[in-house]
């Protein structure tokens, strides 16, 4: 899971000498998967 923290939410990190190919990398993707999930279930707690 994320090995950049942030207090604002998901971050990723890209490196400036490769191409898009090259990410993200999958421990981002999983993240940002893991917050998607968070954020609708919370969502769908408060529209009731």
């Amino acid at each position: 899971m994320s090995r950049i923290g942030s207090s604002i939410g998901a971050m990723a990190q890209s490196n400036t000498d490769e191409g898009a190919d090259k990410g993200p990398i999958a421990s981002d993707l999983e993240t940002a998967k893991l917050l998607g999930k968070r954020v609708a279930e919370i969502a769908n707690r408060f529209s009731g």
